[in-house]
């Protein structure tokens, strides 16, 4: 009996502690709890200076963790029904539902009241790549090749922003209508990379145009987005991009053999990144296709392990590549894909992607709009299997009725 009655009292102690923590973790979370619902700042705060707009993601993180507070209350009522029989099952519930939650709601206040300035909501980045669509195009054209099914012009066209574009224009023999492709090459190519492809669809009736990019360019339009010290420079620089795409639009769709309701956008790497843009505030596309798109740049600035990125971070001055990715991640795709709807998106990814991880990737996919349909290949970031493709080629022929041909054999799997 006198042992019996020891371990009854050691075993009343130890009740007794852990009811002592449930409540400091409750009081921590009630605190916590106080700063999720005035948005992640302290009441002192708020009195001193008025609330900065926060992000989308903020707002997101803010909203799991008031979620997080319903499921504790839930959990709550469970612990008191489960204590009724065994209140050290109860005090066990309840400690886990504190703990798991308190790690939510501390997320959340300190994304919404970190220094960085937040990204730019929606509504106002789109306005980013507005331009003047009266602005005469002033197009040059020259035939450079003929091939079996079309040809393949050197042609230009005057950017919104200053300078000409130099593009690649492949068009199908015959007189149309023809659907219409734009390009988006990977920022590492060029142009060409394209061409291929595009004679392809030349000969299943599309006209394809190709630009290039504002670093492409010669003097004295050449513009270099490596201004790791000014990052207010580049993030112009890639809107330029952007907004030439869009002149591209305008020019496919001047032409007299263009169908305007069969027009698809292929992007690849950064030109994923501004099909994305695209495809939120451009609604002309009929379908777009994102190959091997990373959702932010900070995924390859800052956390990519390929080898020439980790060099890389170590010659750039602590904080310069956080502060950069910060300020041009205003453009990032993951801030707008989500916005392509109704336009229906085809995503291809690679499984041995050397920039950026599965992470990324699953936040791109997250982030995107219905209807989307999203494939993985076998192969690194330049997507050379040629599955990737075929399946782009079927893709298209069910959204701009390219005429089917055998380009491929069966489709990747999702």
């Amino acid at each position: 009996m006198l042992k019996l009655s020891g371990l009854v009292a050691e075993l009343r102690t130890e009740r007794d502690r852990a009811q002592k923590k449930v409540e400091q973790l409750n009081a921590a979370l009630s605190a916590l709890a106080g700063l999720v619902h005035a948005g992640g700042r302290s009441p002192q705060s708020r009195a001193r200076k008025r609330r900065r707009p926060m992000s989308a993601a903020a707002r997101k993180r803010i909203a799991a963790a008031q979620r997080a507070l319903g499921e504790m209350e839930e959990c709550s009522v469970r612990s008191d029904r489960i204590g009724r029989h065994s209140p050290f099952t109860a005090l066990e519930m309840e400690m886990r539902c504190l703990i798991s939650v308190l790690t939510l709601v501390l997320i959340a206040p300190l994304a919404a009241q970190t220094g960085v300035k937040p990204a730019a909501e929606f509504p106002v980045a789109v306005h980013f790549f507005d331009y003047d669509q009266k602005q005469p195009l002033d197009i040059h054209d020259k035939i450079i090749e003929e091939f079996a099914g079309g040809t393949l012009h050197e042609v230009s066209y005057t950017s919104p922003k200053g300078g000409p574009v130099a593009a690649y224009l492949i068009v199908p023999t015959g007189k149309g209508p023809f659907a219409a492709v734009l390009f988006g090459h990977w920022g590492n190519g060029t142009r060409a990379e394209f061409i291929p492809e595009a004679k392809i669809y030349a000969r299943a009736g599309a006209v394809s145009l190709i630009p290039d990019y504002p670093w492409d360019r010669p003097q004295p339009w050449h513009k270099t987005p490596d201004h790791f010290d000014k990052p207010e420079v580049d993030r112009e620089i890639e809107i330029q991009a952007v907004v030439d795409l869009r002149r591209g639009i305008d020019l496919l769709l001047a032409r007299p053999d263009v169908d305007p309701s069969r027009l698809a956008y292929v992007g690849h790497s950064y030109g994923a990144q501004w099909g994305s843009i695209l495809s939120a505030v451009d609604k002309r596309m009929k379908t777009s296709i994102l190959m091997a798109g990373v959702a932010e740049m900070a995924d390859i600035l800052l956390r990519s392990d390929d080898p020439g990125m980790v060099d890389f971070r170590r010659t750039q001055p602590a904080g310069q590549l956080e502060k950069y990715s910060q300020v041009t991640g205003d453009i990032d795709a993951i801030h707008f894909v989500g916005n392509s709807a109704p336009i229906p998106l085809l995503l291809q990814f690679a499984n041995y992607e050397q920039y950026f991880d599965k992470t990324s990737m699953q936040h791109y996919v997250a982030a995107a709009s219905e209807p989307k349909k999203v494939l993985y290949y076998d192969t690194g970031h330049d997507l050379n299997d040629p599955q990737a493709l075929a399946d782009r080629y079927h893709w298209l022929v069910k959204y701009i009725n390219l005429r089917g041909e055998p380009v491929g054999q069966t489709s990747a799997q999702p």
